[in-house]
């Protein structure tokens, strides 16, 4: 090593684009180092931005022009960006630092002077990761740091889930990392390529956890992002996945228990994916695809498919049924145990109290069991799984076979001076009963996640307990109960200090205030996301001509970046879709309506329904059929994924698919107009047809 590459102590590669107001912020933290700004090169790779982030980087080279380097390229990505650094690297140590985050003023010292204690023992080390923006609070890996500054030794299977995927919050010995580089091909996961590799031919890792490195969080989801994009998919596994684990075995003679869990760790989001857009993959693509994550599951170990704790156990089910299929019943019965009831609705329809849901089945194996619903540990039904099914998604493909089951609850027999106890079990008779778990789904009025939330409806409140829920008659005068339980479910929220729970705090109190002044007749409409001119659009129109005679409020959902966004404008109200705006007029929305079955019609909350599932209970939604829905564009809108209280048939042929059809609804969902959705003249009928239904329940 040189003098002149002597004057650096670390080397800093940051990658630019799109970054220029957060930029300052970032370099101001390198700024502020304890071990000294000039033992830092700065590296700024300025990846074709277009905010003038370019610019900002030629006035740090002025600044301080025997530190900073800066290289001006074309848009090539992230992973070029930080290849075309690294051989600029200078330092003893280098980094790559992301332009819109913080290092806490100790950073580099605390680091410098682990590889000095231990620079024999390791050739990478981390610092824990804490978010900041739009989510607060450690990174759910933070925990490899919980026994203090180590070096981990990641063959002890005891250390198996201390593996390491970031490269932001790692720093490299220059000789360890100067020849690697970063893969091109791939839209995520580059960095957890260059760092299982390297902890393959050296598996120790240093955490130095009394400094923190901080992540800016914004709004919408990253992962969201990449599904959008083909190279999430197979290119992901060819070049990532399937290389890494061939790489250890080839390495060990078998696959590191610390490697099968970093597999792990990403196939959790893959597994438990959903529908994939045709104009991403191809049906046969998504059969290949699924196949693909299916056959590299069954290289890992079962005990670490068992482990994963953010892992559902319908999906262990039915990746160790796939790697098991002759005795997995046999090798794990008690996991079958484990699969819960999902509770998806609550009603009451009369004197009853109708429980609607389902419970997964898996294929070839039956279940034999009796299940049972028991109030108040005495009076005991049994449940009926039906015949008829609805498939949920594993790694994009309908595979899980969802049996429905209803049961019904006299009113009459409930004592309204008691809480009475809603529990799940099976067993043969009351001396042999055992507890089965039950989960709330996305649209049911309470939460087995959060046991402060609760339900009134129709002079009863609803709340969840263990593996079941609660009844209580409060009668009609019930407002000082009902602040009682909104001030505790309040204050449950807070307590979990995200930004979503406290959005959905303010959110909740702002419903509250204004739901006497909100029209309760507003009609939320779509067609996709991003652009108009279908079913939906022609029924916004019929409305927006008869809003007055009909009293209705119409309102159209797109995105505001759409071309049809400003033509729509001129005919009616329109918000931008997934907007604060459309997520306030769903609490208050009669109807929500869609022409391409898009969920965010069904709760624009998604996953964070269960803070408003009380409030997403009013209003009805409706899917206007398009006549050429194929079984697998069906299977995609079963009634359970989707909660459509109406489907509007466009032929008899999707009728009859419908009623007849896996996809959770009979006559009662389905009406057909037995002509083209989309003529604006037929959208009387639809209207028509749509308060039947209403005067129906």
């Amino acid at each position: 090593m040189n003098g002149f590459e002597n004057r650096f102590e670390f080397s800093v590669i940051m990658s630019v684009y799109q970054a220029k107001n957060f930029m300052a912020e970032a370099i101001a933290s390198l700024e502020r180092q304890t071990i000294g700004f000039d033992r830092i090169q700065l590296i700024l790779v300025d990846d074709g931005s277009t905010d003038g982030g370019g610019l900002l980087c030629d006035e740090y080279q002025k600044k301080y022009p025997d530190q900073v380097t800066v290289i001006h390229k074309e848009n090539g990505g992230l992973s070029s960006a930080k290849n075309a650094g690294l051989p600029h690297a200078q330092g003893r140590y280098v980094s790559f630092f992301d332009p819109d985050d913080i290092l806490d003023k100790d950073a580099f010292q605390k680091i410098s002077d682990f590889f000095r204690e231990h620079g024999q023992e390791t050739d990478i080390c981390c610092i824990p990761i804490f978010m900041f923006g739009n989510q607060e609070g450690p990174h759910p890996l933070n925990y490899k740091f919980a026994k203090g500054n180590r070096v981990i030794d990641l063959l002890n299977n005891e250390n198996a889930d201390c593996f390491l995927l970031s490269s932001a919050s790692s720093f490299y010995k220059k000789e360890v990392i100067q020849n690697e580089r970063f893969e091109t091909r791939l839209v995520a996961g580059e960095d957890a390529l260059i760092n299982l590799s390297l902890l393959i031919r050296k598996p120790s890792l240093g955490v130095v956890s009394n400094t923190r490195y901080h992540y800016r969080k914004y709004t919408g989801s990253l992962l969201n992002t990449a599904q959008s994009k083909r190279n999430w998919y197979f290119a992901y596994l060819q070049l990532l996945t399937i290389p890494i684990l061939d790489a250890a075995e080839k390495e060990y003679g078998y696959i590191p228990r610390f490697i099968q869990n970093a597999v792990m760790y990403d196939f959790k989001s893959r597994i438990t994916q959903e529908e994939i857009p045709e104009h991403i993959l191809s049906s046969q693509e998504v059969r290949q695809y699924h196949q693909m994550i299916v056959d590299i599951t069954k290289r890992l170990d079962d005990d670490v498919i068992l482990a994963q704790e953010r892992l559902g156990a319908v999906y262990k089910v039915y990746l160790l049924s796939k790697k098991h299929p002759a005795d997995f019943q046999i090798r794990y019965s008690d996991l079958l145990d484990e699969i819960p009831f999902w509770l998806n609705s609550l009603k009451i329809e009369g004197n009853k109290i109708i429980i609607d849901g389902q419970k997964y089945v898996p294929e070839n194996q039956g279940d034999q069991k009796r299940y049972h619903i028991v109030t108040d540990g005495a009076t005991d039904q049994e449940l009926s799984l039906t015949s008829r099914y609805t498939y949920s998604f594993v790694a994009g493909l309908p595979v899980l076979k969802m049996a429905s089951y209803t049961a019904e609850i006299s009113i009459e027999n409930l004592d309204k001076k008691q809480i009475h106890r809603i529990i799940f079990y099976w067993g043969d008779d009351e001396n042999d009963r055992n507890e089965q778990p039950v989960r709330t789904g996305i649209f049911a009025p309470i939460s087995d996640r959060l046991d402060k939330s609760y339900w009134f409806y129709d002079n009863f409140l609803f709340q969840p307990i263990l593996n079941g829920f609660s009844i209580r008659f409060v009668g009609k005068r019930h407002g000082l109960l009902h602040l009682q339980k909104e001030l505790m479910f309040d204050l449950q929220l807070l307590k979990l200090k995200s930004r979503q729970s406290l959005k959905a705090v303010i959110s909740r109190c702002v419903y509250y205030l204004l739901h006497a002044l909100i029209p309760k007749d507003i009609w939320l409409i779509a067609d996709q996301a991003d652009s108009a001119g279908a079913n939906g659009e022609a029924f916004f129109c019929y409305l927006v001509s008869h809003k007055n005679e009909k009293r209705c409020h119409p309102v159209f959902l797109l995105k505001k970046d759409s071309p049809d966004y400003e033509r729509l404008q001129k005919t009616g109200k329109v918000i931008p879709y997934m907007s604060w705006q459309h997520k306030f007029l769903h609490l208050f929305a009669r109807h929500a309506m869609t022409s391409q079955g898009k969920r965010e019609i069904s709760t624009p909350f998604l996953s964070r329904s269960l803070y408003y599932g009380d409030l997403l209970q009013n209003n009805t939604i409706i899917f206007l059929g398009q006549g050429n829905l194929t079984e697998e564009r069906l299977l995609s809108l079963n009634r359970p994924d989707r909660n459509y209280s109406l489907f509007v048939a466009s032929c008899p042929t999707e009728y009859k698919s419908l009623t007849e059809g896996n996809y959770g609804y009979d006559e009662t969902h389905v009406i057909m107009i037995d002509m083209p959705v989309n003529d604006q003249k037929n959208s009387e009928r639809i209207y028509a047809a749509i308060l039947r239904s209403e005067q129906k329940d």
